[in-house]
């Protein structure tokens, strides 16, 4: 082996050791989520330096997220100058990095995309755990998660991830130590996603259940049942509990007039928006009897793009959400392994939680989001572990 390839396989390491690093500390540590970025930013660019170039497997999936980042930088140069904030780029930088380095790292060494699931659920068992013991022995009425203040993130983040552990839960129940450590990891993930009492966080965990189900029995009508039996209970609890937050409240009426106003706002710019991550500076908000509250996203992630960076922009995030499914669901029929199978159907999980989330808030960014890029990177390796590490560049045609 020759000193460029150890060089770039040191830069390929460290690149990893990032991303393990982000995903474990990525809900309770704003510090050490942003030093595992720092390193598997700098071994993506050093192995790349080395003549190691990028792979990604599902280059569709890789290519509309680059024209969503596209439409994010055309948005900013045409938008008004008071709206012009070029921190707004470098956020939506950081946010779909973890997609590209995840994806890559997955392609290189496929065996990694398990090493980052088992990240992403180490990260949510402590932070779970974290946000739990801080709940006990404070006064808030919901539960949010150390870097992650707000419930309703902290719930989306929740919801994708419970996604992932019961997919490996039902694979690897039988296993010694993974399956008490996932049974923990569930625990400590369902009862905090209660906890934060947000709607959009507890449906999309809902609908990331019943795609467990239909997955696992292979039959979609088993996931209908699914969901009826939770339409159901839900309908009970109205019922029993007319007056609780989940069905009425101020906020359920502040999010249409928010869209009412979102659609306004797309009409004024349609194609390129008003610029990227400014929605909190346009001034919409809601106003009632209790007073005026100012909105500061469009509650809902389509809404929130097509302000933002144009129906551009929003057309290709949808297609990015569309090929990210897309790209588990061949992974889930390509699998030759229960692991591997596992791991497709929870990024599926993970995948239909977001984006169900997403109706009603926009989980793709923050935290949320960048758990829901790494997650897509993870479910589209086809078959990846299937394929012996050093005959994955036969099956890839090279570094192309």
């Amino acid at each position: 082996m020759t000193i460029r390839e150890r060089t770039a396989d040191g830069f390929e390491t460290l690149q990893s050791f990032g991303l393990v690093l982000l995903l474990v500390a990525l809900p309770y540590s704003e510090g050490l989520k942003t030093t595992g970025l720092a390193l598997a930013f700098v071994g993506f660019v050093g192995k790349s330096a080395a003549g190691r170039m990028p792979r990604f497997r599902d280059r569709a999936l890789a290519w509309s997220l680059l024209a969503y980042i596209a439409s994010c930088f055309l948005s900013f140069s045409l938008a008004r100058p008071e709206l012009q904030r070029p921190p707004e780029l470098l956020t939506v930088l950081m946010t779909t990095a973890p997609f590209f380095l995840a994806a890559d790292a997955c392609a290189r060494r496929p065996s990694r995309a398990l090493l980052f699931t088992w990240a992403i659920l180490i990260g949510a068992l402590l932070a779970g755990l974290a946000a739990y013991g801080s709940f006990l022995t404070g006064y808030e009425e919901r539960l949010s998660l150390a870097s992650i203040e707000n419930p309703v993130p902290a719930a989306e983040y929740l919801a994708i991830a419970l996604g992932v552990c019961l997919a490996l839960l039902i694979a690897e129940y039988r296993a010694g130590v993974a399956g008490p450590l996932l049974v923990l990891v569930a625990g400590f993930t369902a009862v905090p996603l209660a906890m934060t009492r947000s709607r959009g966080g507890l449906l999309g965990a809902a609908f990331g259940c019943a795609t467990i189900v239909a997955a696992a029995l292979q039959r979609r009508r088993y996931a209908v049942v699914a969901l009826l039996v939770v339409a159901g209970l839900v309908a009970t609890f109205a019922v029993m509990h007319p007056n609780s937050r989940l069905f009425v409240g101020r906020n359920i009426t502040a999010r249409f007039a928010t869209w009412q106003r979102s659609v306004e706002l797309i009409a004024e710019r349609p194609l390129t928006g008003h610029g990227p991550g400014i929605y909190w500076a346009l001034g919409v908000t809601y106003n009632d009897d209790d007073g005026k509250e100012h909105q500061l996203n469009a509650h809902n992630t389509i809404f929130h793009a097509a302000a933002e960076n144009g129906l551009v922009g929003a057309g290709a995030l949808a297609a990015f959400l569309v090929l990210a499914l897309r790209g588990a669901v061949r992974s889930a029929r390509a699998a030759r392994h229960a692991i591997e199978r596992a791991m497709a159907v929870g990024a599926m999980a993970g995948i239909v939680a977001s984006i169900v989330a997403g109706l009603t808030a926009v989980s793709t960014d923050a935290e949320p989001g960048m758990l829901f890029y790494a997650l897509a990177a993870i479910g589209a390796g086809r078959n990846a572990m299937s394929v012996p590490e050093d005959e994955t560049d036969l099956r890839d045609g090279g570094d192309q």
